[in-house]
């Protein structure tokens, strides 16, 4: 086999497996109605994982919550901060005047949380120093939030894979736009 013939066979499975991709995002609508707040909030959750560094998990808009980590998957306590007031800063579309009400499960982990790393100091003020600051951080990626709302209101479940493929399709995205910019610049 030659150079070419392999070059060909590494083409024709990268265009194979970005098909499977797309295929995957496009999966028909369910007969659930997915609330778009929701579907925002699960959205916000998953693009501020890819943000901290973390493996992307299956996104389900479910109002009950869900969990920011796999099972037996240790995460940093900043890291569940950020994950759990992401949804929120998504939800109100990263408008830092309209803060959640820090009620619920998710914000009573959170004071958990605060109260075994960081006992000194007033949990709904680091709280909302938090939802502040993701707002800040999501604000620049709305397209991509976005883009996994559109995609959860067809189909109200996002494989892990298909999470992560928006994500490195939105990092490409940036690094080509970084170059151009550079290279404008010089």
């Amino acid at each position: 086999m030659t150079r070419e013939d392999d070059d060909a066979a590494r083409v024709r499975e990268a265009w194979r497996r970005s098909m499977a991709r797309l295929q995957e995002l496009t999966q028909p609508a369910a007969e659930v109605q997915v609330d778009v707040a929701l579907a925002r909030h699960a959205a916000g959750r998953a693009v501020m994982r890819w943000l901290e560094g973390m493996p992307a998990i299956d996104v389900r808009p479910d109002a009950r919550g869900g969990p920011c980590a796999r099972p037996r998957q240790r995460v940093r306590v900043e890291s569940a901060l950020w994950i759990t007031v992401a949804g929120f800063a998504a939800e109100v579309e990263y408008d830092r005047t309209r803060p959640p009400e820090f009620t619920g499960e998710p914000f009573a982990l959170a004071r958990r949380l605060l109260a075994r790393t960081r006992p000194a100091v007033a949990a709904d003020a680091v709280l909302l120093d938090y939802f502040d600051r993701a707002c800040d951080r999501l604000r620049p990626y709305a397209d991509l939030v976005e883009t996994l709302v559109r995609r959860l209101v067809q189909c109200p479940y996002l494989k892990a894979g298909a999470v992560a493929y928006r994500c490195s399709v939105e990092r490409r995205r940036r690094q080509v736009a970084s170059r151009v910019d550079s290279a404008s610049q010089s």
